[in-house]
């Protein structure tokens, strides 16, 4: 005689509704995660104000270098006073950012000589040298550095490019010179910061009147 089990095969609701719950869960870390690792949708300036993150899918250019539209999005998601660490990252990872971006633009450019492709060599050393020993004492020194050869090369392209002004590179570089090679580099979180605001509007402008005169952005 066949005995006749009792209960359900199927998962107590209660289960389901874990599992469910643990699926949501997840979710949410990965969205965090990949939208720079914050729930706030709110950047603070280094002036005190603030730009809503969405706006940096705004600030992104269409059609434009990857390379370019990833360093304008790092600089609009991220910023000194809460990434900063005494591995460097934010400072590291935004050079090498600016790197990428000028580099893109420097392919586009048929005058693009081995003197500008070895300043971007430098940039992504100077991240390296950042991140070497975290106990150095010449972190704001390599940062500084880094920052006047990437105004150097933005200089190259913008005087190439009429639509972009002079007086950006000259707040770029003056920017980079903010930096006090004798002052800890976390302790300048906020100089840094408004040197990637710089750079960043210097590279946009780059990539759009390069567009605008060449067609080849895109």
């Amino acid at each position: 005689m066949a005995v006749r089990r009792s209960g359900s095969r199927h998962p107590p609701i209660g289960a389901w509704l874990a599992i469910g719950m643990l699926s949501a869960a997840l979710t949410a870390l990965i969205l965090v995660w990949f939208s720079g690792g914050r729930w706030s949708n709110v950047k603070t300036d280094p002036d005190g104000g603030t730009t809503p993150r969405g706006a940096a899918v705004d600030d992104t250019i269409p059609g434009g270098p990857r390379a370019v539209n990833e360093y304008l999005m790092y600089v609009a998601l991220h910023q000194g006073a809460s990434d900063a660490n005494r591995y460097h990252d934010y400072t590291a990872d935004g050079l090498r950012g600016l790197a990428a971006a000028l580099s893109a633009l420097l392919q586009f450019d048929p005058g693009t000589a081995a003197s500008q492709r070895m300043q971007i060599v430098a940039l992504y050393q100077r991240a390296e040298d950042l991140q070497r020993d975290p106990t150095s004492t010449k972190h704001a020194e390599f940062a500084r550095s880094g920052f006047v050869t990437a105004a150097e090369v933005s200089r190259w392209l913008q005087e190439r490019n009429a639509g972009v002004t002079a007086d950006m590179i000259e707040e770029l570089r003056a920017a980079a010179l903010r930096l006090d090679p004798s002052v800890p580099l976390l302790q300048q979180t906020a100089e840094v910061e408004r040197y990637f605001d710089r750079a960043s509007a210097v590279v946009r402008a780059l990539a759009i009147q390069r567009d605008i005169d060449r067609g080849r952005t895109t």
